[in-house]
Parts: C-alpha cells; sequence; structure tokens
C-alpha cells in the first residue's frame, strides 16, 4: 500500500466532491445521445467522464486491483454470493412499480456506461485513495463507507431529490454498496464488484422487458 501524504487528503476532498457531478454528467450524456440527435456533444463529455474515471483509478490504484482475480476471496464462496445477489434483484424489481417504459439508452447506460463509471470511480479511485490514507480496522472499513455513502448520493438524481422517493432509494442503495464495496475488499480487484453492479444492472433490464 502506498504512503499517504497531506496532499492525498486534498486529492480526497475533491474527489468525493467532484465524484457526484462526475457521474450525472456521464448518465446525462448517456441519455441525450438518445434521446436528441443534436446530443452528440454531451454523449461525448459523458464517454469523457469513463475515461477520466479510468485515469484516475489507473493513477490511483495499485496494479493489482486491475487483474482478473478473487483473491482470498473463494471462488465458491463468490458464485453462491453472485446467486443470492441476482435472486434478490429479480425479486426486488419484479415486485417494484414500473411506470416508465424501458428505452435503448437505460440499457446501453445501464450494462455499460453508469456501471463502469461508478465502479472505476467509487471502488477504484476513491476506494484506494481512502484506503491510503485511513487504512481499514478489523471493526471498521473506512474505504467501503465512504464510497457506499457516495454510490447512494450518486443515485439520488434519480429521485429528483423527492425526499420520500431519496429515503426508498438510499435504503436500497446502502446495503448495494456495501456488497460491492465488500467484494472489492476481500478480493482485492475492481473485477468482482463489476460482476455484481452488471448483474443488478441486467437484471433490472430484463425484469422492465418482461414486464
Amino acid at each position: 500500500m502506498r504512503t499517504s501524504n497531506p496532499a492525498d487528503r486534498v486529492a480526497l476532498g475533491l474527489l468525493a466532491a467532484c465524484s457526484l457531478v462526475f457521474v450525472q454528467v456521464a448518465r446525462d450524456g448517456e441519455r441525450t445521445v438518445v434521446d436528441q440527435a443534436v446530443g452528440r456533444e454531451v454523449f461525448l463529455l459523458g464517454l469523457w467522464g469513463v475515461a477520466m474515471a479510468a485515469v484516475l483509478a489507473l493513477v490511483i490504484s495499485p496494479p493489482t486491483v486491475w487483474r482478473f482475480t478473487l483473491g482470498p476471496l473463494e471462488r465458491r464462496t463468490f458464485w453462491l454470493v453472485f446467486a443470492a445477489w441476482a435472486a434478490i434483484c429479480i425479486v426486488f424489481n419484479a415486485t417494484a412499480n414500473v411506470d416508465d417504459g424501458l428505452v435503448a439508452e437505460d440499457v446501453l447506460g445501464a450494462l455499460f456506461g453508469w456501471m463502469l463509471l461508478e465502479e472505476l470511480l467509487f471502488r477504484g479511485a476513491l476506494f484506494d485513495l481512502t484506503d491510503r490514507i485511513f487504512p481499514a480496522r478489523t471493526s471498521f472499513d473506512p474505504a467501503i463507507a465512504l464510497t457506499t455513502v457516495l454510490f447512494a448520493l450518486a443515485h439520488l438524481q434519480y429521485d429528483d431529490f423527492d425526499v420520500g422517493a431519496a429515503a426508498f432509494t438510499v435504503l436500497y442503495v446502502l446495503p448495494t454498496g456495501v456488497l460491492f464495496g465488500w467484494a472489492r475488499r476481500r478480493s482485492g480487484s475492481i473485477w468482482p464488484s463489476v460482476a455484481l453492479h452488471g448483474v443488478a444492472n441486467a437484471v433490472t433490464s430484463l425484469v422492465y422487458v418482461l414486464l
């Protein structure tokens, strides 16, 4: 693990503050390109967001993060968690109210854009920068805690920041962020959390299609 310095704390504050805007810009870019023929510039800005998140993760995170490995996380344990998580996502999305029809940007964005941006940013750059400044303890993991809170805040835009709807979103997303952070911590790699995030988004899209 790299040693921390005062600049890391400044960088963490700036990155945490900018991450919510970062995610918002990328999502809006992916939606705009499908909704409007003139949305190419905004779409490219969204792609720029994903690229910048990847660069941040490359600069901040150790090389081991990019290995396709489960690390100390046993393969059987991971696949049991993966299957259970998929089942939970199916039940949750199948019982949720579906008001809007699925459109192309939802599928493409959920499966390829937002997921990569969020994982590279939250479980990549922010996770490792936090870990460098505040190492995990036996009873508390600052990296999981911070990235989970920011991950939940990044999803409030779906409810237009309505208090009631936002509370439901936070209650759903907080445990999700903890699960993704746990997979990141246990494996030492970003890919298990990418897989869990991917199955959640894929199930959501599939349920919308079926309903």
